[in-house]
């Protein structure tokens, strides 16, 4: 059975769970908040045992095989979990996954964890099988017009009533990124007086219950002020201060609220997102300017916000005038804010504080 992520958190409200799961998806964040849902819901019948494999090329199969044929200990049921990759599990996968489902255990349920499987995987024959005696879960990525809807139920779900205007600057904050906005509504959460602290159950969110939010408000309403207020550290020492001085030029000022920023322990992806997003504003706003567009019609077109226009503007007039340089320096700079998102996934080596400095430095020089 095909079931798509809010058909799947209705599903979790039955009192029996299927035997096997398949959830898959690109988005990390859904895929795992699925599978916790998942995990808890199992534990609340009587699933207490876990048992947690990650499958290489190298995975012994036959250790699925001895875990469903064992005897629960002590009567408690398990949930084994199987995290795969890219849904490939090989030959002898196959065939150890095809038995288990030809003979499914009753103390048992079997939950296979993957990121985004290829379009021939309907057609894998181990996965016919699954859905045939359970459930598959296809997590789809947010779209750009689905995300300011996705925060602002979000937003709901923590207790919080927040205006368009705020929920569309938290969409262009996070630029599609469900981590980035996940933490800055946990932030909301924890500091306003509107907030619950524990998030509502999900399956309570839907369209119509947000837009009975909207026309029965009982708790006072977020303006984008007070989001940017909440989200800023102390309300001045914020990333978004640290991107505009930057622009400026006023390296002294950079330093100040770098340093501080990195003593409140805010996160350097947060960092990153900020000034690479303002980046690529850059780049495309130079584009056009080389095509002998005005920069007031520019400003116009990429929607800078009036109070933003002379920061942009004094940007593009200092570094558009160099025409030698062999790659422009907002794309120079984007590449380079590349590199050091590399080193915070840990994909490469270094340190992504000092990189960040360096990055600051360079665009604020």
């Amino acid at each position: 059975m095909k079931l798509n992520l809010n058909r799947f958190n209705q599903h979790l409200n039955a009192q029996k769970l299927a035997p096997a799961y398949l959830i898959s998806g690109d988005e990390i964040l859904l895929v795992e908040e699925a599978r916790d849902r998942l995990r808890e819901k199992a534990r609340t019948l009587g699933f207490s045992d876990r048992q947690v494999y990650y499958v290489d090329h190298q995975f012994d199969w036959n250790k699925l095989l001895n875990a469903a044929n064992n005897l629960a200990l002590f009567s408690e049921k398990m949930l084994i979990e199987l995290h795969v990759v890219g849904g490939k599990v090989g030959t002898s996968g196959k065939e150890v996954l095809s038995k288990y489902f030809n003979h499914l255990p009753d103390d048992k349920i079997l939950a296979i964890i993957t990121d985004k499987l290829d379009q021939n995987a309907a057609r894998w024959e181990w996965i016919k099988k699954l859905d045939q005696v359970g459930v598959y879960v296809q997590i789809w990525p947010i779209t750009s017009q689905e995300f300011p809807r996705w925060i602002h139920s979000r937003l709901l779900e923590n207790g919080l009533q927040v205006q368009p205007e705020a929920v569309q600057f938290l969409a262009e904050q996070c630029e599609g990124n469900l981590l980035a906005a996940k933490q800055f509504i946990e932030k909301i959460s924890l500091s306003s007086p509107q907030g619950s602290g524990d998030p509502v159950d999900r399956e309570v969110i839907d369209t119509k219950l947000v837009a009975s939010s909207l026309n029965h408000q009982s708790k006072q309403t977020l303006g984008l002020n007070d989001i940017i207020s909440i989200i800023s550290d102390q309300g001045h020492y914020d990333v978004f201060e640290l991107v505009d001085y930057t622009l400026l030029g006023d390296l002294k000022r950079v330093m100040r609220i770098f340093s501080h920023l990195q003593e409140a322990g805010i996160e350097p992806i947060l960092v990153l997102w900020a000034l690479a997003r303002e980046l690529r504003g850059l780049i495309k706003m130079e584009q056009m300017l080389k095509t002998g567009k005005a920069l007031t019609a520019v400003l116009s077109a990429h929607h800078v916000w009036d109070k933003r226009k002379p920061i942009i503007s004094q940007a593009l007039k200092r570094f558009c005038k160099d025409r030698s340089r062999p790659v422009p320096i907002f794309l120079e700079l984007l590449q380079f804010a590349g590199q050091i998102d590399l080193v915070i996934k840990g994909i490469e080596p270094g340190d992504p504080w000092q990189m960040l400095e360096q990055l600051c430095l360079r665009l604020g020089y």
